[in-house]
């Protein structure tokens, strides 16, 4: 939650508290006006506002009556009016005025007035009531600011009392809030969905952000969902874009505010609009939009395309966006030399969307351009250095989008209703890659986060761009003398330093040939060195192949339930005092743990490369199990190593191993447990590499493992980072388990390259400090360098350079060796490391539980934990957020004896009286 909103907030129960919920006003004891009905027809929603946090005051003299008497005038659907007194300096009082306004046009005119909206930060259901007395026919219901079962309390409130409630919502966590109302109300003929266009965080506008969630709405209430566009709008060239997109109605606050009598020029530009082959291509956009939220952060834009040959590369690669020059006076044009004519034929192939740019549009060749796009042949049209003015209308009308050449032409045209618009400057692009570009000049809309960049782009500074949402490059993957010729060495060198795979990696967090600093590397037999480069080629084709991308993200979606919660513990925060405390809930992805990202991925790269037959090792069973469920997906056989003292404390996950169709094979040798797996997995994949694929489970062993782990878990870092955004969360700390580091190191990575936050990695402390008792190899007493499986990183070894033995609660971190990068990162000091002992794990296993209702798994109870140490150290207005990496249903053969001993011996005992007595359960078939 952004620093304003809790101020807006705080402020507001401190005023509750000294003056009630009327704020010291004079409410009627009873409603004295009828109930309107809350935007049953497209329309605007004019709102009544004297000031606001961003912009100061708007309207400091404005009159309630006579503003609200110009709205109705103007044909207002709905009015509006900010009623809350410290940042917009509204009232109670405004409000009654706001209704007394539209009751007197009623009495005077005979006809039904627009409702009237209490918008406020409104925090009970007891508000509800109050509002209702003040004559409210709407309010407003922020699911940002409510816990779901408040949010549900208060709309329960609104239908009892017959009224209409507007929800806002802007984020994925606000859906499921909203998913939990038509859940539970059942009816929701009261209720409208709002999407707010600006981020609340740094008070950024995004014009686009309410279309990216219109699908989402139209899924929980249906496809007749009524839906608010809100913010963002002050002409009426941008409502009428926003009317084209299919919106119910559009909040329009500042721009009425300061002009109440221009209201209706809004009102007809929204009303009196319909959808156009434009809003069809940003509805589409915006679609496309959310899948790179999730594995794609950047677009990629090849733009000057001459040959067909270098568009099918562009595409095979992962560019999004093809662009082709319609002007005659430029050497890349596709009007000259026949190009156009040739590219025609295999055109349709290109599933990339294709740009038609022209600079003046009266020539024939822009005429060309035009009959394109309206043709569907092409798909969007880009207006290049072309004045706004010097549109018509009927060129707007159809896919298009501007270029321009500086900063303030942008906003000019985000006011218009421009979704994006490409800024084409070589003087900018310089100034972000030295780290020196300048914004303080931009209006409300203007954002890294939504800008598409062109000028000076090359394979060598596009990751020095990251954060920008697409990115257009021409000359810069040309050899010198080859205009229009695209060079196929600089375009995949490109792809393999820009941002746009399902990772979003940055290059500077791969491994150099397979070592971070000194660690990693591949030292292993001759005869594995073939299937590991093997494995690196083909893992590194996949990363930029399209196809393989899109059907990840569609299993991450569909399959394993992505994005997971980012989850604030009100509980958690309150009792420990100082930070906020958030938690990832990996626990909630398909099988109950982290591993499943890995596990997918790998076994769909396997499949890819023509391996049928899938091995793995597990020590807590969550990777065993994760694997076991990716194969039958996939139609993989499957076959599983694990220790045998892991197997007993893991019999949960076995028998689940199993019944997905694994072979479960306990491992006897050595310690019996995950290290002794490992090399078990190892010994099968030397003997069988060219029908098997050894998936391994954690962030280790040898090249290219180490990379291919962190990419697939990397998704778990990247939601956070965007979610935290979003939510204007400021992280302080992010703690995470830390076992081989499978998920702590996915967690971290879209941080690693920042200063902040503080990364902490949490490993098993055990039940002491003496050999044999923890698994602590970064923070214990005998943590050295060496190579282990096939590595070199910090292992628990002997002066011989043996593995130590290792002992901890949780099978999962029970390993006596770390991920190389994490080792690295260790060393350098941007990973801290912490250790925890085996009972302040099982004590954060029980708060959790108790005070949130989250049941930790043993290994992610390490992250806690030390969550709970650290939040004291950290202020209120900052976050620690902790990777729950897993739920600890597997855990509780080993939590049950710990918590009700007594009690587990009976039912054990019980058990086996009961299986005893009914041998027969064993003689059952399935059908």
């Amino acid at each position: 939650m952004s620093d304003i909103l809790e101020k807006i907030i705080q402020k507001r129960k401190e005023d509750i508290l000294a003056s009630g919920l009327s704020f010291g006003e004079n409410i009627p004891s009873e409603r004295t006006r009828k109930v309107h009905p809350f935007l049953d027809g497209k329309g605007l929603i004019l709102e009544v506002k004297r000031a606001s946090p961003s912009k100061g005051d708007i309207a400091p003299d404005l009159d309630p009556y006579k503003t609200a008497s110009h709205y109705v005038q103007a044909g207002a659907r709905a009015i509006s009016c900010l009623t809350e007194k410290n940042y917009f300096k509204g009232s109670l009082n405004d409000l009654m005025d706001v209704c007394r306004a539209v009751d007197d046009y009623e009495k005077q005119n005979g006809k039904q007035g627009p409702a009237v909206l209490r918008k406020d930060f409104l925090l009970s259901k007891e508000e509800i009531e109050v509002s209702f007395r003040a004559g409210a026919d709407a309010v407003l219901l922020i699911a940002r600011i409510l816990s779901k079962q408040t949010l549900l309390e208060m709309a329960l409130e609104v239908r009892r009392l017959g009224i209409s409630a507007l929800v806002e919502i802007r984020s994925d966590e606000d859906l499921d809030k909203l998913a939990f109302l038509v859940q539970n109300i059942k009816e929701t003929k009261n209720f409208v969905a709002g999407v707010n266009s600006r981020n609340l965080a740094n008070f950024k506008i995004d014009l686009l952000r309410p279309c990216m969630m219109m699908n989402k709405i139209q899924s929980i209430m249906g496809k007749d969902a009524r839906i608010v566009f809100e913010s963002g709008v002050t002409t009426g060239e941008c409502a009428k874009v926003i009317g084209s997109l299919g919106f119910a109605g559009l909040l329009l606050g500042e721009a009425a505010a300061k002009n109440p009598e221009a209201a209706n020029v809004f009102v007809d530009s929204f009303v009196n609009t319909v959808q156009t082959k434009n809003a069809e291509f940003w509805k589409d956009y915006s679609s496309k939009k959310i899948e790179h939220n999730a594995h794609k952060k950047t677009f990629v834009k090849i733009c000057g395309l001459t040959r067909i040959e270098d568009v099918l590369l562009a595409e095979k690669l992962g560019a999004d966006f093809t662009g082709f020059i319609f002007s005659h006076g430029y050497p890349r044009s596709v009007t000259r030399d026949n190009r156009l004519e040739k590219m025609l034929k295999k055109i349709g192939e290109v599933k990339a969307k294709k740009v038609c740019v022209v600079t003046e549009l009266k020539s024939p060749e822009s005429q060309k351009a035009v009959s394109l796009v309206n043709d569907g042949i092409f798909d969007v049209l880009q207006f290049h250095n072309i004045p706004y003015e010097d549109v018509g209308p009927e060129y707007l009308e159809l896919p298009h989008y501007f270029a321009v050449k500086s900063v303030q032409e942008c906003e000019k045209l985000f006011l218009k209703g421009e979704f994006r618009v490409l800024l084409d400057s070589k003087d900018y692009v310089q100034a972000i890659a030295d780290g020196t570009a300048f914004e303080a000049k931009a209006g409300d809309f203007f954002d890294r986060e939504n800008l598409w960049l062109a000028g000076g782009l090359n394979p060598t500074n596009v990751n020095k761009l990251t954060g920008c949402e697409l990115l257009d490059v021409s000359s810069g993957i040309e050899d010198e003398g080859n205009i229009g010729i695209k060079s196929e060495d600089k375009m995949k060198k490109l792809f393999e330093n820009i941002n746009n795979t399902s990772g979003v990696r940055e290059k500077s967090t791969f491994s150099n040939d397979g070592f971070f600093d000194s660690f990693g590397g591949k030292y292993v037999a001759e005869v594995l060195r073939r299937p590991l480069d093997e494995l690196e080629v083909a893992f590194r084709e996949a990363m930029n192949d399209r196809d393989f991308l899109d059907e990840l993200e569609l299993i991450r979606r569909d399959y394993i339930g992505r994005e997971t919660p980012l989850y604030f513990a009100p509980t958690a925060t309150k009792l420990l005092g100082g930070a906020q405390i958030y938690i990832k809930l990996e626990g909630l992805a398909n099988t109950g743990a982290h591993k499943i990202n890995n596990a997918i991925g790998q076994c769909l790269l396997a499949k890819r490369m023509g391996k049928k037959r899938i091995i793995a090792e597990t020590g807590a069973g969550q990777h065993g199990l994760a694997t076991a469920a990716a194969c039958a997906k996939l139609g993989l056989d499957c076959t599983i190593y694990m220790g045998e003292v892991d197997v007993r404390r893991q019999q949960p996950n076995v028998a689940a191993m199993e019944l997905y169709g694994a072979k479960v094979h306990p491992v006897t040798s050595g310690s019996r447990t995950l290290k002794d797996a490992v090399n078990e997995a190892m010994r099968d994949w030397a003997a069988n590499p060219d029908t098997t694929h050894y998936v391994l489970g954690s962030a280790l062993g040898p090249a290219p493992f180490p990379d291919i782990v962190r990419e697939f878990q990397s998704v778990i870092g990247r939601e956070v980072k965007r979610q935290a955004e979003e939510r204007g969360i400021k992280i302080a700390a992010m703690v995470a388990c830390v076992g081989g580091g499978s998920n702590s190191i996915g967690f971290f990575e879209p941080f690693i390259n920042q200063r902040s936050p503080r990364l902490i990695g949490a490993e098993a402390g055990g039940i002491g400090p003496g050999i044999g008792e923890n698994a602590s190899r970064m923070t214990g007493n005998a943590g050295r360098d060496g190579i282990l499986q096939g590595y070199k990183s910090r292992f628990l070894l002997d002066e011989d350079g043996q593995a130590l033995p290792t002992r901890s609660i949780s099978a999962g971190l029970d390993y006596c060796g770390i991920g190389p990068q994490l080792a690295s990162l260790g060393k350098s000091g941007r990973v801290e490391f912490t250790s925890i002992l085996d009972k302040e794990a099982l004590e954060a296993v029980s708060f959790f539980a108790k005070n949130e209702g989250i049941l930790f798994a043993l290994e992610s109870a390490h992250a806690g934990a030390a969550a709970m140490k650290l939040a004291k150290e950290i202020p209120s207005d900052q976050a620690i957020i902790i990777n729950m990496s897993g739920r600890g249903d597997k855990d509780v053969f080993i939590t049950s004896p710990v918590f009700r001993p007594d009690e587990w011996i009976n039912f054990l005992h019980a058990e086996i009286e009961r299986l005893e007595s009914q041998k027969d359960i064993h003689d059952a078939k399935l059908m």
